[in-house]
């Protein structure tokens, strides 16, 4: 319910015509003028009053009424929740507050501004609430043409937009169908091709359509807002496989974290991104293979072998033995060295992949013996011991950053490169290199 005033420019209607108000005589009498026929007619205040009681005159609703009738009242329920009526509700008394306190007052930034402000602290608004005098203005005038009916005042959210579909049902079936068949694939087609097979299949079904039932063809934007309704989950796991998906949007729940060093070892291999030459003659020999076994609370390295033997049963063995014994001799070995390499000793948890070297009878009996647990990363979860492989990573990209020998991150980085004629580092000075940096890295953490 909203309400109504007989006066001039207001709009009734009288027995299904629609009439405007254009004035009222000095005697009482109103004169209405027909909006369609333009002809005026004449009544007296009570002969209006009777008519409305007796339902023959209805005052027209303003244009932007929200709740005025059952109607409307139930169009909204259909389309918006309760909470959001009661909300657009709360809106309206809101805007209703400043538009009381300036409707006496001149059209200017300073009045508008001061009455704005009152109001906000006799309600205890927040600073980020409160509403420009422009946006005043504009409800106060709304409110005044709509003959001071508050219901003006509710947004209109639902008629925002276009919401009739654009697309007939069958041209957005069509669309899906390309999607899936194109884009939706391991070879990954783009929205482009995507496009070209929609509407050519549109076109097809348009050739047994009678002219007026022709199906508008899918456009780029189309296409897009419905791949882009597609959970990028899903999208990346049909162009890319299950793996990368995985991989990309994983996440790490229940991260095991350690208390006290040697409680968890981490051990992994990687071949080194430089050709070692032998110390004698100096021929190529080729790219080491590195063995580490890194602490999982202190991040030092208990141990590491670096030779030419591929991942095996003795690569592993080697690395435990280095990493379980104490390291000494290092200050005879190495003259310039300040301080001792005191990372070593038995883990209690081991954590490695799933390569055949750790699944031996050998590294079995060796934890069992030294009472060490075992822990098998899932296939293809790098993350499982991430503290190794990033280490693998920043010790591969540090070494070989601009040393002579590199060989890049494969042939093509390569072009015309050999890192086999331009290596220079010594299987020796490669060890000298890692001990001597991780005991500089280690007196750094510590």
């Amino acid at each position: 319910m909203s309400k109504g005033f007989l006066r001039a420019k207001a709009r009734v209607q009288v027995e299904g015509e629609s009439f405007t108000i254009e004035r009222q005589c000095t005697d009482g009498v109103w004169v209405l003028r027909n909006m369609k026929t333009e002809r005026p007619m004449e009544k007296t205040t009570s002969e209006l009053l009777e008519a409305y009681n007796s339902g023959h005159l209805k005052l027209e609703r303003p244009a932007r009424a929200k709740i005025s009738s059952p109607e409307r009242t139930s169009s909204l329920i259909a389309k918006e929740s309760v909470p959001a009526l009661e909300n657009g509700l709360k809106a309206a008394s809101f805007r209703l507050l400043f538009i009381k306190a300036v409707l006496h007052l001149p059209t200017s930034k300073s009045a508008y501004g001061a009455a704005i402000l009152e109001v906000a602290r006799s309600q205890n608004i927040p600073a980020d609430k409160i509403p420009s005098w422009v946006s005043v203005y504009r409800w106060a005038r709304a409110y005044l043409n709509s003959g001071s009916a508050p219901n003006v005042l509710v947004a209109s959210n639902i008629d925002k937009g276009n919401r009739a579909p654009r697309f007939a049902e069958p041209v957005l079936e069509i669309c899906q169908q390309a999607i899936e068949t194109k884009f939706l694939t391991l070879e990954r087609g783009t929205i482009v091709d995507t496009l070209a097979i929609a509407r050519a299949e549109t076109r097809r079904a348009n050739k047994h359509l009678p002219v007026s039932e022709q199906l508008s063809l899918p456009t780029y934007r189309l296409i897009n807002r419905l791949v882009n309704d597609i959970p990028v989950y899903d999208r990346d796991l049909a162009r890319y496989g299950r793996e990368h998906a995985r991989k990309k949007y994983r996440t790490s729940l229940h991260h095991r974290q350690t208390e006290a060093p040697l409680e968890r070892g981490e051990i992994d291999h990687t071949r080194m991104d430089l050709f070692a030459i032998d110390d004698e003659n100096g021929f190529p020999l080729g790219r080491p293979w590195l063995t580490i076994l890194i602490d999982d609370y202190t991040r030092c390295v208990l141990g590491y072998c670096l030779s030419f033997e591929p991942p095996s049963r003795a690569t592993v063995a080697r690395c435990l033995r280095h990493a379980f014994m104490p390291k000494t001799g290092l200050r005879e070995k190495y003259p310039d060295l300040k301080n001792d390499w005191d990372a070593y000793g038995i883990v209690s948890e081991l954590v490695m992949d799933g390569g055949t070297e750790f699944h031996s009878k050998e590294l079995e009996q060796i934890c069992f013996d030294l009472d060490i647990e075992q822990h098998f990363a899932p296939r293809k979860t790098p993350w499982f011991k991430g503290k190794v492989e990033r280490f693998q990573g920043t010790l591969n990209r540090g070494v070989t950053v601009s040393t002579p020998g590199k060989t890049f991150g494969g042939i093509v980085e390569r072009d015309d490169y050999d890192p086999k004629k331009h290596a220079i580092v010594t299987m020796s000075a490669l060890k000298h290199l890692l001990e001597v940096g991780e005991l500089q890295l280690m007196r750094q953490r510590t």
